[in-house]
């Protein structure tokens, strides 16, 4: 740590906690210079067990040679290793979990706290349906117990996979955990004394759990669809979609997506909502990873999205999101319908999402690379997909005025 960076004369608990080195434990990424080992290097091929961190006088770098003084200017705290690895010590589920997601619990190894990280796996039979990213473990509870519940929903598509997490299906858990010496995946991972079995049963049509039904609509480019994005819609309690989705479902017939007929048929459907008041997105999913991403552009794709909401300037404030409410007997909502919208932030009348997908920039493409046609019209040809034609240009573009997203693309 170097504080001439940071302009202050003292380190903090901030500093080290902040440091990139520490992502999910103190020098998990341990060696700021190539030249120098990483803690887990150090741990396991010394078999060291004590480590001790201290204050020196340096230039930035912290080889032997380059410490201007080679004594410990003070101690400012130490570490005790274990020298085998331990396993979680889980706790067993409900044998039947009415929730849309499972939440798990699990206690530290017998006289062993070291461990700052985790990881949960859920499997249906030997085939593995999910794998959590490594998470940072989570606090202990007065009973010593860290609790937390995972970032999929039964009826949608896992993050980071193409399976659903299916209702009515018997899965079951185990957990490893790491730290800055065990970064490792572990051989053998834990499972709770019931051998981790859960069987998920969220509740559809009762009274005091319901279904909602959505037709998510999209009139954008096909070849947006075409890269296979899970389309997610996902329910929450707050109208700004903010926290986590209390339910989710995904888009599994795409058939319909781009109909102009009365949306009164569904094609996704969030199960197991309890009561309470919910409001609904959908959006492609690009980055997989189950939460809706526009920013930043960096990461090489856009989320095209939308909800439920006023559609209508003579009923209200245009897109304000609209409610749905789960009561008593509800057992099914009438479908509603949810548009997933394109934005053009860069403003050359070409939708981001498209030429994210397509090009993974927003400036490769712009108004110059649509094709010219006759008739006054400017079109990119990839944009229109599929179309019913109402006739053709003299280019020989069949257009369907009928898309909206066909129709604004469409300059004068």
């Amino acid at each position: 740590l170097d504080l001439s960076a940071t302009g202050r004369p003292v380190l903090t608990e901030a500093d080290i906690l902040s440091d990139p080195r520490n992502e999910f434990d103190i020098d998990w990424n341990a060696a700021a210079e190539t030249s120098q080992n990483t803690l887990q290097g150090l741990t396991q091929y010394y078999a060291l067990t004590n480590v001790y961190y201290g204050v020196f006088v340096g230039n930035g770098l912290m080889e032997s040679s380059n410490v201007t003084n080679g004594t410990m200017l003070a101690k400012v705290f130490a570490r005790k290793f274990m020298a085998t690895r331990n396993q979680a010590i889980p706790k067993d589920l409900p044998q039947v979990i009415n929730a849309t997601a499972p939440t798990f619990k699990w206690r530290d190894p017998e006289d062993d706290a070291t461990y700052t990280a985790f990881k949960i796996r859920i499997k249906s039979g030997s085939t593995t349906v999910w794998t959590s990213d490594l998470e940072l473990m989570p606090p202990r509870d007065a009973e010593g117990y860290h609790t937390w519940t995972p970032p999929i929903r039964v009826g949608a598509i896992v993050p980071g996979g193409t399976a659903e997490f299916r209702n009515g299906v018997k899965y079951t858990w185990e957990i490893a955990i790491y730290n800055a010496k065990y970064q490792v995946d572990p051989t053998a991972w834990a499972k709770s004394p019931s051998g981790g079995e859960f069987y998920m049963n969220a509740l559809t049509a009762s009274p005091d759990y319901a279904t909602v039904n959505v037709a998510v609509r999209y009139y954008g480019p096909s070849a947006v669809v075409n890269k296979n994005y899970p389309i997610r819609v996902q329910a929450f309690t707050t109208p700004d979609f903010s926290g986590e989705p209390v339910g989710e479902g995904y888009v599994a017939d795409k058939t319909t997506l781009s109909s102009t007929d009365e949306p009164t048929t569904a094609n996704a459907r969030i199960v197991g909502l309890p009561q309470g008041i919910y409001y609904i997105r959908a959006f492609f999913d690009a980055v997989n990873d189950a939460t809706l991403t526009t920013w930043p552009y960096s990461e090489g794709h856009w989320e095209s999205w939308g909800c439920y909401c006023t559609r209508d300037t003579t009923t209200g404030t245009i897109f304000s999101p609209k409610s749905i409410v789960i009561g008593p007997d509800v057992g099914a909502s009438e479908t509603i319908a949810v548009y997933i919208d394109d934005c053009d932030t860069d403003q050359d009348t070409l939708p981001d999402i498209w030429e994210f997908a397509t090009k993974g920039n927003l400036t490769t493409l712009s108004a110059t690379s649509i094709d010219q046609v006759a008739a006054g019209f400017a079109m990119k040809k990839d944009l229109t997909g599929t179309v019913s034609a109402h006739g053709a240009l003299t280019s020989g573009l069949a257009v369907n005025l009928k898309s909206a997203r066909v129709a604004a693309l469409m300059l004068d």
